[in-house]
């Protein structure tokens, strides 16, 4: 005997999907995240086109995630011509980085995840119940956005960064200005981790990989090097391919990856995994105040890494303000050769990949984008398989509301796969 369960239409950020899981008994047989929104295909789009514009097609993947396809391409495309950017450009394409990591970050918890943790169905909701919430999540990305208005010319797709630099550098008041308002914020971003540390998630850990950038060069969003937490070695980004093997299941339009043919997480929760050593001794603080303790194998803790993140990339936003003093420098100048390039860039859900190969004319002849989620899509579906056995007593309801909380946990953001649709649950 077969039963199902149908999702409303559940929003998120942008995109379809439907889960279908098939259980015999107790055994789950089946687990199948299928993504139907769609194909795009931006990186057939690309080809042909001038690599000065790899930056602005790009960002239209994704209205959240913009800034990071602007500065994933404008990387990708420099080393594949020989670009070294200033200090200054470096410096200031962090800033907008952050900028959109926080902004993202906050809206994902407080705006997705939270609801879940205190029974309602909105955000909104929160006026009912602590408005103090809303205001807060509210403030917090209000000032968060405005580092993507003064340093990229607009908080969605940014029109300021370019290949080699900048066309128009922030003023040093406008930066004065930004140190101002967000030292108003700390209370509000400390409060945040104090929160999300606090919230009791289910009790569910699957041993996995995670996958995130080495640090070797001691930044925290860019390197050449990615590494495996449990194979426990690095290799180089222009070797992803050896690695990381990209498909495409039937009746989905997303792509899904592997590493050495398993599943993986990339996420920010891979990013303390590996790197927690080098958190503040602040943020490790709030850690062992919290549930949580790193490394963890469970999913639900990726939303406390996300709030650990907004504490430690806020005060790496106001480092690099106060020693920034903008000096009047124009884009370095381009000169069209062919070449690859390759760019491996910490985002807000996890390593992002962008590829491209020129011609002598500067033409894209080839474009691989390989996004945090499209690496994550089989690893929800290896967590659902055996997180669904221990919730099978539960009521419909139950289940529904319990599997969205472990789906929501990875924070899925691509356009083709950032809602569901319907979640169809067959028994036997």
């Amino acid at each position: 005997m077969s039963k199902e369960i149908e999702l409303e239409h559940i929003a998120k950020i942008e995109g379809h999907a439907n889960l279908y899981v098939k259980v015999k008994g107790k055994r789950v047989e089946v687990v199948e995240l299928r993504v139907v929104e769609g194909a795009r295909y931006f990186e057939g789009i690309l080809i042909g086109r001038k690599a000065e514009e790899a930056h602005y097609i790009s960002s239209r993947i994704c209205g959240v995630c913009s800034q990071s396809h602007i500065i994933g391409a404008l990387r990708a495309i420099e080393k594949a011509l020989g670009i070294k950017v200033s200090k200054q450009t470096e410096a200031l394409r962090e800033l907008l980085l952050i900028g959109n990591i926080i902004e993202s970050h906050l809206l994902h918890l407080y705006f997705l995840a939270l609801p879940d943790y205190y029974g309602v169905s909105s955000a909104l909701e929160f006026t009912e119940h602590d408005k103090d919430l809303l205001r807060t999540a509210l403030k917090l990305k209000m000032g968060f956005n405005r580092i993507e208005r003064v340093i990229g010319g607009r908080e969605i797709h940014a029109v300021k960064a370019i290949v080699g630099g900048f066309t128009k550098l922030p003023s040093q008041s406008e930066l004065d200005q930004l140190v101002a308002e967000l030292k108003k914020l700390k209370p509000l971003v400390v409060s945040t981790v104090k929160l999300f540390g606090s919230l009791k998630a289910p009790e569910f850990e699957r041993k996995c990989e995670h996958l995130a950038l080495s640090r070797s060069s001691n930044s925290i969003f860019f390197d050449d090097k990615l590494t495996a937490m449990l194979n426990n070695k690095e290799f180089n980004i222009k070797d992803y391919h050896r690695k990381i093997n990209e498909y495409v299941e039937k009746g989905t339009t997303a792509k899904e990856a592997l590493f050495l043919g398993q599943s993986y997480m990339t996420s920010a929760l891979s990013r303390l995994n590996l790197h927690y050593d080098k958190l503040s001794s602040e943020a490790k603080q709030f850690v062992k105040a919290s549930r949580y303790s790193f490394p963890s194998f469970s999913p639900f803790a990726n939303n406390f890494a996300q709030a650990i993140e907004i504490f430690e990339f806020y005060n790496r936003a106001l480092k690099i303000l106060l020693n920034l003093k903008i000096k009047n420098e124009k884009p370095k100048q381009i000169k069209l050769k062919a070449g690859r390039g390759v760019s491996a860039t910490e985002v807000p859900r996890g390593v992002l990949i962008h590829d491209y190969t020129l011609s002598a004319t500067g033409k894209i002849k080839a474009c691989n984008i390989i996004t945090p989620t499209s690496q994550n899509l089989h690893n929800i579906e290896e967590d659902v398989k055996l997180f669904l056995p221990g919730i099978l007593n539960m009521n419909e309801r139950q289940i529904k509301l319990e599997l969205e909380k472990l789906i929501r946990a990875y924070d899925p953001c691509i356009s083709c796969s950032t809602h569901f649709l319907k979640l169809k649950l067959e028994r036997q």
